[in-house]
């Protein structure tokens, strides 16, 4: 399990601050949320693995929030931050409500590989008015890679740049785009996309799929 450390700037793409904290006694199994990630090169020699769409943070199989405001206090002789989520922070785990998708996070898949999953969350949640943030998540199986070509293009992708850095996303083109993509290095999207699911099914020990 890795710890998120987020910082206490409510994120521009979702005022995500507030909420109502749900009783610690809220049900017997973990709450499930939907979310997305961008799929990156993980620069730790390691191969493919899921982001978040708005902080480079890299995602493990399981997940722990923590909550380092300046705030924070210090209580029995150590620094000890707020938990996370904070009701007056933005840390935490975010999900959305499959019937609610967040259109600033589907804008950010717009043009590059993306995948879409579900999470299991426990601990404490907030419930937000756009979903949820959680101190503990997991991803669940199966996770599903897509992904589209430039904003306002509607034809599927044929070709994937390499981007030259790690944890930058990996933009896909049409036959079309792919020809003016700025000279970046392209391979086929099928191909890519089969090596990608291969490599993060043995990352995560999960079902990774696409549909193309």
């Amino acid at each position: 399990m890795v710890g998120w450390h987020v910082t206490s700037a409510p994120p521009s793409h979702l005022a995500n601050v507030g909420g109502e904290v749900l009783p610690d006694e809220f049900g017997t199994e973990p709450l499930l949320g939907y979310r997305g990630w961008l799929v990156v090169n993980a620069g730790d020699h390691t191969g493919y693995a899921l982001r978040s769409l708005h902080v480079p943070y890299v995602w493990s199989r399981e997940n722990e929030a923590f909550c380092h405001r300046p705030a924070s206090v210090f209580l029995q002789g150590r620094h000890v931050g707020r938990l996370s989520p904070d009701p007056g922070c933005s840390c935490g785990i975010y999900s959305q409500l499959p019937e609610h998708p967040l259109s600033d996070w589907e804008r950010a898949k717009v043009g590059v590989v993306s995948a879409s999953g579900t999470i299991a969350m426990w601990g404490r949640i907030i419930q937000c008015e756009k979903g949820y943030k959680a101190q503990h998540a997991e991803i669940q199986d199966p996770v599903v890679l897509d992904l589209s070509c430039v904003p306002g293009c509607d034809q599927a992708p044929s070709r994937i740049a390499l981007p030259d850095h790690s944890q930058s996303p990996h933009f896909a083109f049409c036959d079309e785009h792919a020809r003016s993509a700025n000279n970046q290095v392209t391979v086929h999207a099928g191909i890519w996309l089969a090596e990608a699911c291969r490599q993060l099914s043995a990352r995560y020990r999960l079902d990774f799929l696409s549909w193309r």
